[in-house]
């Protein structure tokens, strides 16, 4: 993205936006640095490699809010499925304060300050959850980088990151528990971004769950298999009745009308 896009957008969503630059060039002694972006939603970027995470989020507009937000309600009810540190919940409680944002991560070091940053914004509904999702409720292997303090290239797949030398054992859930644990009657926000576990979440869906499910948007990773890839699973969320964009980034955005 041109450099002044990332910078109005950085000014368009956080309030103590000259904070930034303060860190980046005449204090880099801060950890963390601390934000606080619209409706007073209090951000936290420690030092271990994420503020690249926040950029993406904050300043580079990954998701395309403005698009997303043409067909959310007020008070959305959203899904954040590989919450990692809880970026992505953080901005969508701040574009909307009346949201129930429940975010999953599975790895305890990206869970521990997800959860530190629920913690700090008790006004939003933010519930945080440790467990993966997957296409069925049980337990699964996590791959990832020890090295790192945070990480977003956590995988079930052994060979998605060579850095990925280490191993969990972490609880998965699939959509249809998290409608039940939480007596959802929809989500209008489902977002992904789980390095190669949208493909079981999604094909491993009920069908009658999708109309309850208004608007996805994610990030696609390659797998092994001929549907593990973007245009497979496209054609299948047209099949389940949704309107589809994509682009050269391997992302999906989907939703019904």
């Amino acid at each position: 993205m041109f450099s002044a896009k990332k910078y109005i957008n950085l000014i368009r969503y956080i309030n103590n936006w000259p904070h930034y630059f303060t860190a980046k060039y005449f204090d880099s002694s801060q950890d963390p640095v601390k934000f606080t972006a619209k409706h007073q939603v209090r951000v936290q970027v420690p030092k271990g490699g994420i503020m690249p995470i926040f950029k993406e989020i904050f300043m580079e507009d990954l998701y395309e809010i403005d698009f997303l937000k043409k067909r959310l309600p007020d008070n959305p009810v959203i899904v954040d499925v590989g919450a990692n540190v809880g970026f992505f919940s953080l901005f969508m409680a701040s574009q909307f304060p009346k949201a129930a944002v429940y975010a999953f991560e599975p790895l305890p070091g990206n869970f521990k300050h997800l959860e530190k940053h629920f913690q700090l914004n008790p006004d939003k509904k933010l519930v945080a959850q440790n467990k993966a999702v997957a296409g069925s409720k049980g337990t699964l292997t996590l791959h990832y980088n020890p090295e790192v303090n945070f990480t977003a290239l956590a995988s079930m797949h052994t060979t998605f990151d060579a850095s990925n030398t280490r191993q969990v054992e972490v609880e998965s859930v699939s959509l249809p528990d998290i409608f039940n644990q939480f007596n959802l009657q929809k989500i209008d926000l489902l977002k992904l971004d789980c390095e190669g576990a949208e493909y079981d979440i999604l094909y491993q869906c009920p069908a009658e769950l999708f109309p309850r499910i208004s608007q996805i948007a994610m990030e696609t990773h390659a797998g092994k298999k001929p549907n593990e890839n973007t245009e497979a699973l496209a054609a299948y969320l047209q099949k389940q009745g949704y309107q589809l964009k994509s682009d050269a980034n391997h992302f999906i955005w989907a939703w019904r009308n």
